[in-house]
């Protein structure tokens, strides 16, 4: 049995940024009275403060015996988020936030294999508050979170608030770690539903 899941199919960040930035400036002196914008500088380049430690390399969750590696993960052509190429490693959302900054950082794994076995975080729904959840960078840079509240969600649940809960900003560092859950699928070939549980840096 061939298994193709996809995590929650919701729109990509950078779209929805754009929709609202499009809403905005039309709502924003688009009459004829509007004054002229001022002449501005532009803005200086700034250093990001993430590039020296490279990308999230690994995560180990000690309680459900999680040691994984990291793979990056892109939106695929229907703008659903990819899924980890292993089955025993972690995905990382490289599009939206990076683990350790303020903002919700998505991290995936596969609940079983094609075989049905277990994957990586088969056993995430044994999380409990205050279990502890490190990630590593590519320099060695390792970053602690605790595990918080845990979320069941349709699998086709594309209402904002959901939205916002899983990938939206943060003043805090987050993570919304995400597997399968539910009823298998087979037409559709995905489980009804993903169990998230939210972590925070303490």
């Amino acid at each position: 049995m061939t298994i193709t899941r996809s995590m929650i199919p919701l729109p990509a960040p950078a779209i929805c940024l754009a929709l609202m930035l499009a809403t905005t400036m039309t709502a924003c002196g688009a009459g004829p009275e509007a004054a002229a914008p001022l002449p501005t500088r532009p803005p200086a380049a700034t250093a990001d403060p993430w590039a020296a430690h490279g990308l999230p390399a690994r995560i180990t969750i000690p309680a459900i015996r999680v040691d994984a590696a990291i793979e990056a993960l892109d939106l695929t052509g229907d703008q659903k988020i990819g899924v980890p190429q292993a089955f025993g490693n972690v995905g990382w959302y490289r599009q939206g936030y990076r683990p350790g900054e303020p903002g919700r950082a998505i991290l995936s794994g596969h609940l079983d294999d094609s075989q049905g076995r277990p994957a990586v975080f088969a056993r995430l729904k044994e999380l409990q508050p205050g279990d502890e959840i490190k990630v590593r960078y590519a320099d060695g840079t390792v970053l602690a979170f605790a595990a918080g509240e845990q979320r069941l969600v349709d699998v086709n649940a594309v209402d904002e608030a959901t939205w916002q809960a899983i990938f939206g900003a943060s003043e805090r560092a987050e993570l919304s770690l995400i597997t399968c859950d539910g009823v298998w699928d087979a037409v559709a070939k995905t489980y009804s539903r993903r169990l998230v549980v939210f972590a925070a840096a303490p």
